[in-house]
Order: structure tokens, then C-alpha cells, then sequence
């Protein structure tokens, strides 16, 4: 930050803490040169608040070069003056265009605007003055409708120089309709542009103001001086504070992955459990002179294949358990040859409330 902008800052910062009495004591209205050029004739006013004065008149196209010194002349004066000098121009001399645009901080959306510029007028973005107003939202989109103001720069040039030796320096221009309503305000200010100096009597009032702040800043200092200390204390305590939040959620966080650990292991146990039972259900089930080549587990539901004397005994075995659901075959019975015995596949269902005791 330089030296002006912190100066600027402090005295921003030490101007709010002033009674708004005490402010009114030093404010004044701004005085305001005002060149209007929207008619035929160029007209040069004088503007303190509302109040506005006609200073002269002039036709350049029928006013000799004489005439025209004359009024460049008092135009000088005029400026030097002032605060501020306006022109006025015609509507005919801007161009508008209406955009849709999202919603954007004021800054921001002229700063948007600029890169527009070249695709939605015939000039370059560096060939212009440009502004911008906002004319209202559309809810069903979210969007804002903007006015978008550009003048070239040639315009306000060859609005200023039929004054000779005098140099205009407008730092605004105003677009008027034909009802000479203000429709836009442009700023014509290049960017860190100086303001003008004031007069003595407004440095020495600013210098009186500055004392008197001054004063002011003295007598807020001890109070914020200890609130600084009073928030460092509490920054430390918090920091403190925060440390000990993190390493008790850090151990909640481990007691939750070592709940899981044992969610999971309760689970396999629960999952290993059916087939303890149905093995051991089976075994005792069956008699010894039938075995079993297969067995799948699918959840509640058994499949086992394999090999007994007579199959159909099989079903009333497992019928008896009160483990198994009622057992059905899922193929045809089929005898081999070898063996002499029947190959058999069956299926049945787990009974949970058995599993659960």
C-alpha cells in the first residue's frame, strides 16, 4: 500500500468516528461546470447542488473565431474554478445495448462489461468511455438486464477543441434524450486520475478537520489498545482449545473404525454359523451308507448332491429336522451302475429361528 492509499485509509477510518454534526460543520455542495452540447448551441452553466446558472451561450456555427476565444476563455475560468466539469451530449452520441448478464457486484460487472465491449459493439474496448446501469432482474434465470452506455473517444474530442488554447478536462458526460432527461452518466477519468486541487480555504478547513480527528484517534487508542490484548489472550486460548477438539475427534474417529472392525467380525461369525449347524445336522441325519459329493449355501437356501441306497428316504430324513424347511429334489433321481446306489440333488431352506437359539 502506498503512501497516499494508507493516507487516504486513515483518514477514511478516523472520518467515521466523527459526529455527523460535527461533518455537517465542514461539508459543502460540489461545484459543478456544466458544457451542455446536446443542442445546437453550446451552453456553459454553473451547478452548486440543485442549483443551477446560466453563464453564457454561444452558436459555433454562426460565432466568429473571436467570439469563440472569448468563451473558451470563460470556459477556462469556469473549470479551473469548479470541482468537476460535465458535459452533456446527446443521445444520438452514445450507443446502448441492452445484455443479459448474471448477478455481479457493481465493480465486478463493469469490470465484466469491459471484455464485451468488443463483441457486442463496432468498437475496440481501448476506443471508448463506457458505463453501465442496471434495469432490472429476471427471476426465471437468475439473470440482471444491463444497459450498456459506450461513447467513443473521438466524440468527447471533437466536442472540446473548438475552444482554442483551452483545455477541457470533463470528468463526466451526461447522455440526455430529447426531453433532456438524464438516461447515463459516463466516467471520462482515466483510471488514477488526480483531482483537481482545492482551494485554500477548503485545505485549511481539512487541515482543522484533521486535527480534530486526530484528537479523536488519541482518545480511542487506550480502549482498542486493550482490546488488541484482550483478543490476542483469547486467540491463544483458542487456539488451545482447538487442539484439544482435534485430538478428541481424532480418538472418536478410531473408536468408530474399531466399532466397524468389530461390526464386520460379528458378521462373519453370524455368516460362519449356519454352516457349523447345517454340516453338523446333516451328519447326523444321514445314515452310513449315504454321503454327500456337493454342498452350497446360499444364504437361507441348501443344495446338496449325493449318493443313498433308496433317495426317497432322504426326504423324510431331513423332512424330521427342525433346522431345514421341507426338502425337495431339484433333478431326477438317477441310479449308477457301479455303485448301485441313486444320485440324488436337493434343496431346502434354513430355518432362522433355529439358527437363533
Amino acid at each position: 500500500m502506498g503512501r497516499s492509499s494508507f493516507l487516504a485509509w486513515w483518514g477514511g477510518e478516523l472520518a467515521s468516528l466523527v459526529p455527523e454534526v460535527i461533518k455537517r460543520l465542514f461539508r459543502r455542495s460540489a461545484r459543478v461546470a456544466l458544457l451542455d452540447l446536446a443542442g445546437p448551441e453550446i451552453v456553459l452553466g454553473h451547478l452548486v447542488g440543485s442549483r443551477r446558472r446560466l453563464l453564457a451561450r454561444i452558436d459555433p456555427a454562426r460565432a466568429g473565431e473571436s467570439e469563440m476565444r472569448r468563451f473558451g476563455a470563460r470556459l477556462s475560468r469556469q473549470q479551473r474554478r469548479a470541482d468537476a466539469l460535465v458535459l452533456r451530449l446527446a443521445q444520438g452520441k452514445a450507443l446502448k445495448r441492452r445484455l443479459d448478464m448474471p448477478p455481479l457486484a457493481p465493480a465486478d460487472l463493469r469490470q465484466a462489461l469491459y471484455f464485451e465491449i468488443d463483441r457486442q459493439t463496432p468498437f475496440q474496448r481501448d476506443d471508448v468511455y463506457y458505463d453501465c446501469a442496471v434495469v432490472g432482474r429476471r427471476e426465471s434465470d437468475n439473470q440482471m438486464l444491463v444497459d450498456l452506455w459506450v461513447v467513443p473517444r473521438p466524440v468527447i474530442e471533437q466536442v472540446v477543441t473548438p475552444f482554442p488554447g483551452v483545455e477541457v478536462r470533463p470528468a463526466l458526460a451526461e447522455i440526455v434524450d430529447d426531453t433532456g432527461s438524464v438516461v447515463a452518466r459516463l466516467d471520462l477519468r482515466e483510471p488514477g486520475a488526480r483531482r483537481p486541487a482545492g482551494r485554500v480555504w477548503r485545505v485549511f478547513n481539512r487541515f482543522l478537520l484533521l486535527c480534530l480527528l486526530a484528537l479523536l484517534a488519541v482518545a480511542v487508542y487506550l480502549p482498542l489498545d486493550a482490546r488488541r490484548q484482550t483478543d490476542e489472550l483469547l486467540r491463544v486460548k483458542l487456539s488451545a482449545a482447538k487442539a484439544k477438539a482435534e485430538a478428541t475427534l481424532k480418538m472418536k474417529t478410531e473408536l468408530e473404525r474399531l466399532g466397524e472392525i468389530d461390526r464386520r467380525l460379528q458378521l462373519r461369525k453370524l455368516e460362519a454359523s449356519p454352516r457349523v449347524l447345517v454340516l453338523d445336522e446333516l451328519t447326523r441325519r444321514l445314515p452310513d451308507d449315504s454321503w454327500i459329493a456337493s454342498l452350497q449355501i446360499d444364504g437361507e437356501e441348501v443344495r446338496i448332491t449325493g449318493h443313498a441306497p433308496v433317495a426317497a428316504t432322504m426326504i423324510g430324513l431331513l423332512d424330521a429336522s427342525s433346522l431345514f424347511g421341507t426338502p425337495s429334489f431339484q433333478s431326477p433321481v438317477t441310479q449308477e451302475a457301479r455303485t448301485g446306489k441313486e444320485r440324488f440333488s436337493l434343496s431346502f431352506a434354513i430355518n432362522p429361528r433355529e439358527v437363533a437359539k
